[in-house]
């Protein structure tokens, strides 16, 4: 294997991937969002439990290769306890991260996230790593009944 792929399948993400934090239904969210990536079939269903403006509680369903299912699990670790306003702030700044090139530094404040970075090298796979997080701001925008 070699060391830029090695990277990119860290053991952080294989361990997220293996035994994913969060992971099932949700049935008290206040807001949900599902996405699908159709070129490598990628599933991932966001839920939220929003009380007093802050995440108390997030899990995600789904089906999707190692990154996208790590992502999704590091995700769920990083919301709790935040703000609808430091969610937007963190997905965007993690999303721009892992778009950008493969050189460009981490931002400050995405702690564990930068395990992400790795896909940076891999154009093709950014998105199995952006899903979930593109999901978490399309739920904060979708409150249920």
């Amino acid at each position: 294997m070699n060391p830029a792929l090695a990277n990119l399948y860290q053991e952080v993400i294989l361990t997220h991937h293996r035994e994913p934090h969060h992971f099932g239904p949700l049935p008290e969210a206040t807001h949900r969002c599902r996405l699908a990536n159709h070129l490598c079939g990628d599933e991932i269903t966001v839920s939220l439990l929003m009380e007093s403006d802050a995440v108390s509680r997030c899990h995600f369903e789904g089906h999707g290769c190692a990154l996208c299912r790590a992502s999704a699990s590091l995700l769920t670790d990083a919301v709790w306890g935040l703000s609808a306003e430091s969610v937007r702030t963190l997905s965007d700044s993690v999303i721009r991260f892992l778009r950008s090139p493969p050189d460009s530094e981490s931002p400050v404040g995405i702690g564990d996230l930068v395990a992400l970075g790795g896909v940076r090298e891999y154009p093709s796979r950014r998105r199995c790593a952006t899903l979930p997080w593109e999901a978490l701001l399309s739920a904060l925008m979708t409150p249920l009944g």
